[in-house]
């Protein structure tokens, strides 16, 4: 069943979208249910969804403790271990403890007073390795890069098989906008390539900034002896490069060329179509038809230029070229160029025919329609080892951060990642936005991100249920332990949202879908880049 879209166009200024709509109907909606029903749902319910049961199975307890145990003392000792459990758990927020509720048994039967030595058992225990629930420290855990490694060094190695390095605009602005968020990151991003290609990746940088292809302004690097090679080659081409100016030969308007006089040979733009469906970071195919039917006895070479913008009346970029040639006898040819798209959303197509490379402006024609970039948006969290605080970074498709943000990954327990209801386990995840949940106890008014496997070797096979989600605070005040999750605060998970995640929970190819990819552990730390797929 298709769940409520959240639908977002940051770019476009268009803002539609549907935060409340459609509360989520699973079993952790329980405040109807009996005492029975929710015991039994405790050991079916995963690990996301038993924190609302395990909220609302303890306000059972409360209302009516007699009444509670009766219902306790009928179950089988698998529900029973699971809910003492829970009960114990929540009773930690409770500034009445589990034995002043379990004090008064003068009135109750043997089958409950045996079922309040369960759960006393489970409390004494709990009273002995109690979880520290204030230790919500993100300051010892390392901050999230300011831009998406994983994301700029792809398009990095993608763009070095290109042997022009100013054939793409678009790859030069958004490299650059990376430097500039974090030079030092970046720096050691590129530090096992060699001199030349770090000389290169200065130069673009340097293009794009000069050239006004980004409004930015790049940081100074303090330099000294410790200053990393690579970043002190890069911070020294950037300063010393002189780069080549763009192209001056247009007429239209906007267009970032001015032209020269017409050829007598004016071809037409016919055709101005991609293969298939455009991903950021994928390399597509642009097919483009041009005519000339005035002078088909002899052959006709022409110098074709593409670019690319979100906006009809925009700036646009360069994206590739080549010459191309209408043979003697034939009216029309279709040129081939290999492009590659660095930021999702909608992108109109400018295609320019010139006489020769460099020279005179032939023609020029706008796509009627624009055309979809769909691309990854995706999350890395770090976490302190110990306290399991950290932070949580999302990034867009061109691995612009735009969130930074504290967050939780402790559970209850505090148990090993390989242990049911244990700490947020590592691994490879796919996820989609669902809810939002009526309990916002448990989850926070908004909707949350549900995780799912993808060959991940705890989950499904022996964690279910992986959220990200907000919640009710700890007594300190800070973020609260889950049953496993990761949880955000409740302002910082509308901010989330806000965002701009276009969400489906249809996981279709040809429907929008989440995918998080989480890196293994490294040294005392974990970072878990990855998050979803985005379409404009």
């Amino acid at each position: 069943m298709m769940k409520s879209k959240l639908w977002v166009r940051i770019a476009g200024a268009t803002l539609a979208l549907c935060l409340f709509g459609n509360v989520s109907a699973l079993a952790v909606n329980t405040s109807a249910n009996s005492t029975d029903a929710l015991m039994q749902s405790a050991v079916s319910a995963n690990e996301a969804e038993s924190e609302a049961i395990s909220y609302e199975l303890y306000q059972h307890f409360t209302a009516d403790t007699e009444a509670f145990l009766r219902e306790f003392a009928s179950q089988p000792e698998s529900v029973q271990q699971t809910v003492a459990q829970f009960i114990v758990w929540e009773n930690a927020y409770d500034a009445k403890n589990l034995q002043q509720y379990l004090s008064n048994t003068n009135k109750l039967s043997e089958q409950q007073k045996r079922a309040a030595d369960i759960l006393l058992q489970y409390w004494v225990e709990d009273q002995s390795n109690p979880v520290d629930d204030t230790a919500d420290d993100e300051s010892t855990a390392p901050a999230v890069p300011k831009f998406d490694v994983e994301v700029i060094r792809g398009f990095i190695d993608q763009n070095l098989t290109v042997s022009d390095p100013y054939a793409d605009e678009e790859f030069c602005k958004v490299i650059a906008q990376a430097y500039a968020a974090d030079p030092v990151e970046f720096g050691a991003m590129i530090s096992d390539l060699d001199n030349a290609k770090i000389e290169r990746i200065g130069q673009q940088i340097s293009y794009a900034v000069k050239n006004q292809l980004c409004d930015i302004t790049l940081p100074s690097v303090a330099e000294n002896s410790d200053t990393p090679t690579a970043l002190h080659l890069l911070s020294s081409v950037i300063q010393q490069d002189v780069p080549q100016k763009r192209l001056d030969a247009g007429t239209e308007d906007k267009a970032p060329f001015r032209a020269a006089p017409r050829s007598t040979y004016t071809p037409s733009i016919g055709t101005i179509s991609y293969s298939g469906s455009l991903e950021v970071g994928k390399t597509s195919t642009l097919s483009v038809t041009i005519s000339e039917t005035a002078h088909s006895s002899a052959a006709r070479s022409y110098y074709i230029v593409a670019m690319c913008s979100h906006s009809k009346n925009g700036t646009y970029y360069k994206k590739a070229e080549g010459s191309v040639s209408i043979p003697a006898g034939s009216t029309s040819a279709k040129k081939v160029l290999s492009v590659t798209m660095s930021e999702p959303g909608s992108v109109y197509t400018k295609i320019l025919v010139y006489s020769s490379s460099g020279g005179t402006l032939l023609a020029s024609r706008i796509g009627a329609n624009p055309d979809p970039v769909k691309g990854y948006w995706r999350i890395q969290i770090n976490l302190n080892s110990s306290s399991r605080a950290g932070y949580l970074g999302l990034y867009n498709a061109s691995g612009s951060q735009l969130l930074y943000l504290p967050c939780l990954g402790k559970s209850e327990s505090n148990a090993a990642e390989d242990v049911y209801y244990g700490n947020t386990p590592r691994g490879d995840y796919y996820g989609y936005l669902d809810g939002p949940n009526s309990n916002t106890h448990s989850y926070g008014p908004y909707k949350y991100v549900v995780l799912e496997g993808n060959h991940n070797p705890l989950v499904p096979s022996v964690r279910d249920g992986i959220w990200i989600h907000g919640g009710d605070p700890s007594a300190s005040g800070g973020l609260r332990v889950t049953h496993g999750c990761v949880r955000v605060s409740n302002a910082n998970q509308l901010r989330f949202l806000y965002k701009g995640i276009i969400i489906n929970h249809n996981k279709k190819l040809s429907q929008p879908t989440l995918k998080r990819r989480f890196f293994k552990k490294k040294a005392a730390f974990f970072s878990w880049p990855g998050l979803g797929k985005e379409w404009c």
